[in-house]
């Protein structure tokens, strides 16, 4: 699934470079191109999301570390708690996936990365780099029957076509 750069619905930017987010988690880019402030709303370095941006931006993860280290944002240990601060916040900017933005009907803006829109079709063909793979970890022995049910529903033609339409690309 797309993990993707969240903004507060009211800024006007429509996208942001690798460049301009490190200079963001830097301290040093703090207006938005209108003139408004950006406010950081972060995650925990144990995020998958930041693991990710970590992983896949250069430069990204000395950026994060350094404004982790000197408590320059604040920092949010839920995926809601964040995505809300996200929404609430006037000139916000975060990191989210795309499935929880359609799942729950965030009121946030999806940026552009590098140009590139954070689509399920983008990530299949290549041109969009940030992604996260999310499994299910059970134990088959003990599994409640309502468990398996829900396990079969998921894999289900009609359950893979609810999650595409919430922008999660379901395993084959």
């Amino acid at each position: 699934m797309p993990i993707v750069v969240a903004a507060h619905a009211g800024v006007k930017d429509g996208g942001i470079t690798f460049q301009e987010l490190i200079e963001i988690y830097k301290g040093t880019k703090t207006q938005w191109k209108d003139g408004k402030q950006i406010i950081v709303q972060s995650r925990e370095k144990t995020d998958s999301g930041f693991m990710v941006l970590q992983e896949k931006i250069p430069g990204f993860k000395e950026a994060y570390s350094e404004s982790f280290e000197s408590k320059r944002w604040t920092i949010y240990y839920t995926d809601q708690d964040a995505n809300q601060a996200i929404e609430k916040t006037s000139g916000a900017i975060g990191v989210s996936d795309l499935g929880m933005v359609k799942t729950e009907q965030l009121k946030v803006k999806v940026l552009k990365l590098n140009g590139i829109v954070p689509s399920p079709e983008n990530l299949l063909n290549g041109s969009y780099p940030l992604e996260r793979e999310l499994t299910f970890v059970y134990l088959e022995k003990g599994l409640l029957k309502e468990a398996k049910g829900f396990l079969d529903f998921v894999s289900s033609d009609a359950g893979r076509k609810i999650m595409r339409s919430r922008g999660y690309l379901p395993v084959n």
